[in-house]
């Protein structure tokens, strides 16, 4: 199972400690936050627990988590990079089904059509 000492070997030593501010911990949380982003984007393929040995899902979750901590220093430049590195790593190892939402059911149109007159003539056009 990954943890803040992964996600710390994965950024520069001197940026981590100004972040966590000697508060390592902080790591884990980003990477819970990862992992409850990784199970929402896969459950419609039917995947509910993370497999942390398989070497794609651990990258999968370190893109993810670098982009809670970019994201938390207000650094959106990099954050985005990290976000779309998570995303494009997810849809390649468990395809199309990754991030679909319920379709959506499309409401009956509802209203009346008064029947009328059928002019022979029309004036005016």
């Amino acid at each position: 199972m990954l943890s803040w000492q992964d996600l710390k070997a994965e950024v520069p030593e001197e940026v981590w400690n100004a972040v966590t501010q000697g508060d390592d911990t902080l790591g884990d949380r980003f990477l819970d936050r990862a992992r409850a982003w990784f199970l929402a984007m896969v459950a419609p393929c039917g995947i509910d627990e993370i497999d942390e040995t398989d070497s794609v899902v651990q990258r999968i979750l370190l893109s993810r988590a670098l982009y809670e901590f970019y994201a938390f220093v207000g650094k959106e430049t990099l954050a985005a990079a990290k976000f779309e590195d998570a995303k494009e790593m997810l849809r390649a190892k468990f395809g199309p089904c990754v991030g679909v939402k319920e379709e959506k059911k499309t409401p009956l149109p509802t209203g009346a059509v008064k029947v009328g007159r059928i002019y022979e003539r029309w004036s005016g056009i």
